[in-house]
């Protein structure tokens, strides 16, 4: 199966529990504004050769030493929570 980038970053939602451990996995205090900017930042400088899928979740690797944030955040978890 083909992964689309486009439409994972189109359709990313967040719950509560995602800022929480976000925060929490990075020791940080970022607001959910920040958070979302973080991970759209990161899906979009990420090749696409660095996303999988495994049953109905994505994984990114962003191991690249491209982090805007220059954060220890190195993979990404995201239920695609929209239906299309």
């Amino acid at each position: 199966m083909k992964i689309n980038k486009d439409k994972i970053i189109k359709n990313i939602c967040y719950t509560e529990l995602v800022y929480e451990r976000i925060n929490k996995k990075l020791k940080i205090n970022y607001s959910k504004d920040q958070i979302e900017k973080l991970i759209l930042d990161l899906l979009k400088i990420t090749s696409l050769e660095d996303y999988s899928k495994t049953g109905k979740n994505y994984y990114v690797t962003n191991s690249d030493k491209k982090d805007p944030y220059n954060s220890q955040f190195q993979h990404l978890q995201s239920n695609n929570c929209r239906s299309n």
